[in-house]
């Protein structure tokens, strides 16, 4: 569980920083989706 927890720390942080990025400027919708997608199950978690 721990591992998991820490999985989930890391992604949360890693779509933080990509969020402030210009390269989320040029993800198409699918992606976008996809990345709300794993913010929610983090949260969920």
């Amino acid at each position: 569980m721990e591992a998991v927890l820490k999985n989930v720390s890391v992604t949360v942080e890693l779509l933080a920083v990509a969020a402030r990025s210009n390269a989320v400027s040029q993800w198409d919708e699918q992606t976008l989706s996809r990345a709300f997608h794993w913010a929610k199950y983090c949260e969920h978690i």
